[in-house]
Formats: C-alpha cells, structure tokens, sequence
C-alpha cells in the first residue's frame, strides 16, 4: 500500500477539478493505496470526501493539519468572518472532518503549530510529503502552495501527476489559506 498525497488550490472550484480530483482518489483507492490530504477546502476536501465515502473506517485516509484540529477550525471560521471564504464551503469541511475524527482520531494528524499562516502551512506541505510515496497535484492559476507541493515531491524523487487549469478567480478577497 502506496501513501498518496493529494495537493492543490483551496480558492477555486469547479466542476471539472472536483471531477478529475474525485476519479483519481477512486482510481488510486480501487489499487489498495492510501490518501494524505492536508484539510483544506477545494482539493484536499474533495479528496478525503471520496477516500472517506470508499473507506468509512478511515484506514487508508490521512489529515495532516498545521494546527490541532480545533485550532484549524476556529481558523477557518474566522477566514469566513474575513470575507475570504463562505460558511457554505467551511461547515462541510469541518464537519467531514469531524466525522473522521470520530470514526479514527489517529487519521487526524495535528502540526505543532499555533496559528495558520504561509509558515505553518508550508510546515505541513513538508510533513505530507516526507508521507507520501507518490502524488497528484492540482495546480490551479500556478498557486504558490501547490507549487511548493509539487517542487517538495520532485526533491524528494517520488512520482508526481500534475493536472494544469486556468481559473477566473473567485468573488471573494484572495488571502492565506
């Protein structure tokens, strides 16, 4: 069993990523390997929500966070406060992440970190990839994130699936994730 880390930007949606993300973590679960995502909304979300519905026990199912759990999502929150996000995209994403939590804590891997912010989250691309024995990428608009993602894999000599888009951003003020 392969860790395969799933990577790519949280400001974007759209029904062709959602779909790509969402056929590749069914293709990598039906061959027996094991999904490391980092908790944030878009990519990582879809892609635990799809381990998650193959997997209900959360056996091949990792959250790596920057924070503890309850940190992360207090950031989350806030982020909405801010006007960064919506609470129609933040709530699913704690609550599936809740849900995890509850049927195997031990998915939810908490950073040492207090705060979120680049620092932090750059911290976490590097505990993932020191997981993962492979990687697919979403790179959305050439985010900075995932291009940090992607950069780490390739140093670190795995495979790495790069999937391409260009996206109107959305309505909403860009800030840290």
């Amino acid at each position: 069993m392969k860790n395969v880390l799933f990577t790519g930007s949280w400001r974007y949606i759209r029904a062709d990523i959602e779909h790509d993300v969402r056929a590749d973590v069914a293709r990598v679960m039906a061959d027996g390997h094991r999904i490391v995502a980092g908790g944030a909304l878009g990519v990582d979300q879809w892609a635990m929500d799809t381990a998650f519905q193959m997997d209900p026990t959360a056996h091949r199912l990792s959250i790596v966070l920057p924070t503890t759990f309850d940190i992360y999502a207090a950031h989350l929150r806030r982020r909405v406060v801010e006007g960064v996000t919506t609470s129609d995209r933040v709530e699913p994403l704690i609550d599936l992440i809740t849900r995890v939590q509850a049927v195997r804590p031990s998915a939810i891997i908490n950073g040492p970190a207090d705060i979120c912010n680049t620092e932090t989250y750059y911290a976490r691309n590097t505990v993932m990839n020191n997981m993962a024995d492979m990687a697919y990428a979403y790179h959305v608009n050439d985010t900075a994130g995932t291009a940090d993602q992607i950069d780490k894999a390739r140093a670190k000599g795995i495979p790495v699936t790069v999937r391409t888009y260009r996206v109107l951003p959305l309505p909403l003020p860009v800030g840290e994730g």
